[in-house]
């Protein structure tokens, strides 16, 4: 562990500490304020935080004071380092930071697998309005709903939440609240429909991720052979798609597929790289759309042609109102295709799915 130099920090700060630790700034603050049994911290922890906070002379600054009286605005980034393409929402997540702080506005950064535990500890930490870019699905037949209105209004009264990565079908996000805004897209619909001009177009069996609540919505796939739908247990998306190919590679044998649909570009790559070694040529033999559109997937070897959630507008959409202390109200978009090379789609299937999305630029990463 490096020393901290005293003459070039005569103000030792709480993110000083944290990155000499190696500890989130959250974990650091909860450690100097009593509030380290509420959240289980482990005790060698604290000690080792507190006693280094003594070795430094470390002295809460006026904002944090502040800060914990409740008399400076402070805006919660809620994010889940367990989903698996968690890294689409980063930019946004960075441009948030930027510009609220830009703005003399606090931010409270906290990656949680249960939404309402994550509003609830940056509640705790004096964040009344939070945007959440950990996805939420809101579909009470085919989903647990973690983050609802009704839930927000019970347990966190006086809290306004910001929901950018949204997913909704055609019957949902219709009614505006005050306190929790959804910006999204009707993933399902679009997905449905992607599904059948392909089909369309390239006539023959699909092969699709097995989502968790997708093949409900589309017709038909929900009735697919088991050999036609990837549900493989791995904790590496890479490996998972090199596995979809061998899965992929046996199907073909006695189907005729002409299209693969993947919910994940990382997974999406390792298919068509496991693909490309087995003599497979991409898209001639087969079109490969994937989910999520990653930065990343436009620079492979064959890139991805995937689509997704515009988080980064919809955050934009959120900072200009928070910025500008003006309300917002639910927000339905387009969703964003980006055209690869992974899938044959011409100017005749980009004309038929126009009305359904809106194609990819560099504003959307």
């Amino acid at each position: 562990m490096a020393s901290v130099d005293m003459n070039r920090h005569p103000k030792i700060r709480l993110k000083d500490i944290a990155a000499e630790l190696g500890l989130s700034s959250a974990t650091v603050s909860l450690c100097l304020n009593n509030t380290q049994t509420r959240y289980q911290l482990n005790a060698e922890t604290v000690r080792k935080v507190r006693e280094f906070a003594d070795k430094v002379g470390y002295v809460p600054d006026r904002t944090a004071r502040l800060l914990k009286q409740g008399s400076t605005r402070c805006v919660g980034l809620l994010t889940n380092r367990h989903w698996r393409a968690g890294q689409k929402c980063l930019p946004a997540v960075f441009a948030a930071e930027q510009q609220l702080s830009a703005a003399g506005i606090e931010c409270r950064q906290l990656s949680c697998s249960d939404q309402l535990e994550g509003i609830k500890q940056l509640r705790e930490l004096n964040c009344r309005e939070i945007i959440v870019f950990d996805p939420v699905v809101d579909d009470d037949s085919y989903c647990t709903v973690t983050c609802t209105q009704e839930k927000i209004s019970r347990y966190f009264p006086g809290t306004t939440v910001y929901a950018v990565d949204y997913s909704v079908s055609g019957k949902c996000c219709q009614v505006n609240t005050p306190s929790f805004i959804r910006l999204g897209v009707k993933v399902w619909d679009f997905h449905a429909k992607l599904v059948e001009v392909m089909q369309k177009h390239f006539p023959g069996e699909i092969m699709m991720q097995s989502w968790r609540c997708s093949m409900p919505y589309l017709k038909g796939t929900h009735s697919l052979p088991p050999e036609l739908i990837f549900a493989i247990d791995s904790e590496n998306p890479f490996k998972i798609g090199e596995a979809g190919a061998l899965q992929f590679l046996a199907a073909r044998k006695k189907h005729h597929i002409t299209n693969v649909f993947w919910g994940d570009d990382r997974m999406a790559c390792g298919f068509i790289n496991e693909l490309i070694k087995h003599g497979v040529k991409v898209p001639d033999e087969v079109n490969v759309i994937s989910f999520d559109n990653l930065e990343f997937s436009r620079y492979l070897a064959i890139p991805l042609t995937t689509w997704g959630v515009p988080i980064l507008p919809h955050t934009n959409l959120v900072l200009e109102a928070l910025l500008n202390k003006k309300p917002l109200e639910n927000q339905i978009s387009l969703p964003v295709l980006s055209a690869g090379k992974s899938a044959n789609l011409n100017k005749e299937i980009l004309a038929e799915l126009a009305p359904y999305c809106q194609l990819a630029s560099n504003k959307d990463y």
